[in-house]
């Protein structure tokens, strides 16, 4: 694989980082929620997976696993304890308990992924899954080679399927089972060349192969009726709903990598693609703090409320990017790895 950063990959992953921010919008319409959560999760895992490089991962796992550690753990531990600070001001006012704040230092540490047991660093969740899932693709990968793609999908169905019954396991392992249905896809999808982030083939081309997807995705999600969210395994309340939300996410993900590559290279998409770790660590601080000032202005309209949020947080990613040793330390790079520069707007 080249090391020259692909724009389309880039911007499905910004198109994804604004999908997430808008999925967690406060008073968002249960019908919006429910199609942005069809798929904008296993979409990131989908990718993780198609940019998954087996052969180089077999050479050496521990030198993987050792970058993915810096690239996704101690980000989230930074932004963890950035956003602990208020939780801090709270002890030190005794508005919370010892006790309670040791619980959500403790669910901050290790990923909890729900919003009671944690410093408001929810999202931050599927950093810690997704280092779940490569660290344990990069040991089968070791001694099983490319079965591990298979063992990673079977492994996957049965998450999927019995993903209701399975308790929180640090570092949310239990999500990855999941998860690894989608990455494994993913990388099963690279390696057959079934879909590639390049532009190929006239506008309409493009544009019909966008459409069908989105038809298919839309009539899929319909059809299910219910909201698929991983960080609450949930995956459909019945055997047929459960299939049809794994089929639209899929559709989903086809979908957006679709749109990826049929938008024009869109500079501030781009930088938002390799900016979405403070995006996604500060998300739920940020939502907080805009439904609190939006409701005492008494305008606090969902779609309003996530183009604030969307603003700020995206300030907020950029002043990270300029603090130097922090900034790269929150973006999970190193010094020499410096992305594009945040376009003028």
């Amino acid at each position: 694989m080249s090391t020259e950063r692909n724009t389309e990959i880039d911007m499905f992953r910004g198109l994804g980082i604004l999908l997430v921010v808008l999925g967690h919008t406060t008073g968002l319409p249960g019908e919006v929620h429910r199609y942005v959560y069809s798929f904008h999760m296993p979409a990131f895992f989908f990718l993780s997976g198609y940019l998954f490089q087996l052969d180089r991962v077999q050479r050496s796992p521990g030198s993987f696993i050792n970058g993915k550690f810096h690239r996704l753990i101690i980000p989230a531990w930074c932004m963890g304890a950035v956003c602990g600070l208020v939780f801090v001001a709270k002890l030190l006012l005794h508005r919370i308990t010892l006790a309670a704040f040791l619980g959500l230092a403790w669910g901050t540490a290790v990923g909890f992924p729900r919003a009671d047991g944690n410093f408001l660093s929810t999202p931050l969740w599927s950093l810690f899954c997704l280092f779940s899932l490569e660290t344990a693709a990069a040991c089968l990968a070791r001694f099983v080679g490319k079965a591990v793609v298979p063992l990673l999908m079977v492994t996957g169905v049965a998450g999927i399927a019995w993903s209701a019954r399975l308790p929180f396991v640090p570092f949310d392992l239990d999500i990855a089972t999941s998860a690894a249905f989608f990455f494994a896809i993913g990388h099963m999808v690279r390696q057959r060349d079934w879909f590639d982030f390049h532009e190929r083939g006239s506008l309409a081309r493009r544009v019909i192969l966008l459409c069908s997807a989105a038809a298919v995705w839309g009539m899929l999600a319909y059809r299910s009726g219910d909201a698929l969210n991983m960080s609450d395994s949930i995956f459909g309340s019945s055997p047929l709903k459960l299939t049809l939300d794994v089929a639209a996410a899929l559709a989903g993900t086809l979908m957006l990598g679709h749109l990826a590559v049929a938008l024009p290279d869109v500079r501030l998409l781009h930088w938002l693609g390799t900016h979405t770790l403070p995006i996604l660590g500060f998300n739920y601080l940020v939502n907080a703090a805009v439904v609190h000032a939006l409701d005492a202005a008494h305008a606090n309209y969902w779609l309003l409320s996530f183009v604030v949020q969307a603003m700020l947080l995206t300030a907020t990613a950029w002043v990270i990017d300029r603090m130097g040793a922090m900034g790269d330390l929150v973006n999970g790079r190193r010094r020499s790895a410096r992305p594009v520069s945040m376009p003028r707007v």
